[in-house]
């Protein structure tokens, strides 16, 4: 258990569904397992160790191969402090996420800059005279904050997928497209690098 489960198929809704309820870190379709598990007839990281993850016991459910070898060192500063003097002057206040308050705020930051725009009228030459027209309450302008997206994001939002292969992170860069996925899409190995790497996934 935890090692490889293999199935042979024509659906691909039964192959993901076979994968989501298996114990195996390995879910191999329409290949043979042995071959299919080290990689040779897969996509697989090419590897004679597998990895059995939580469900044999292992550390890992990955195919073990050099890259697992390297040290990686990596330097961290501290972003929260602690045991350190607060003067009472400048007191040390962690940042706080953006909030429905702050958006606003901005919103009527923006409103007023344009309104003030909008409502001064623009003289194309030096003969005609400008006079200011006074700023009236209403805006005429309304800002609406937007999270702005890609197509190929949009796209990719509005469908995730339950299984993602190596094949399909490499069709997505070559058409420069995004692939959704959620909290139980099963991804290979060497789909999840790859995709990692070209920042293909949108969750």
């Amino acid at each position: 258990m935890g090692h490889t489960a293999g199935m042979h198929t024509e659906s691909r809704d039964a192959a993901v569904l076979y994968g989501t309820q298996m114990p195996a870190s390995r879910i191999i379709i329409n290949s043979p397992t042995t071959h299919g598990a080290i990689g040779f007839s897969t996509d697989l990281s090419p590897s004679m160790t597998l990895g059995c993850g939580s469900w044999g016991g292992n550390v890992t459910s990955d195919n073990v191969s050099p890259r697992h070898l390297m040290d990686i060192k990596r330097v961290a500063f501290e972003t929260k402090p602690l045991n350190r003097a607060v003067s009472a002057k400048r007191p040390i206040v962690a940042p706080k996420p953006a909030t429905a308050d702050k958006r606003k705020e901005i919103t009527e930051i923006v409103d007023r800059f344009l309104r003030k725009k909008l409502l001064e009228p623009v003289a194309e030459s030096g003969n005609v005279e400008v006079k200011p027209i006074p700023v009236v309450d209403a805006s005429p302008v309304k800002t609406i904050i937007h999270e702005l997206r890609t197509v190929s994001e949009v796209k990719a939002a509005a469908a995730p997928v339950d299984f993602v292969s190596e094949d399909d992170v490499r069709r997505a860069v070559n058409k420069g497209e995004k692939i959704a996925i959620h909290a139980k899409t099963i991804l290979t190995p060497s789909a999840r690098d790859l995709g990692e790497e070209k920042d293909i996934f949108v969750r």
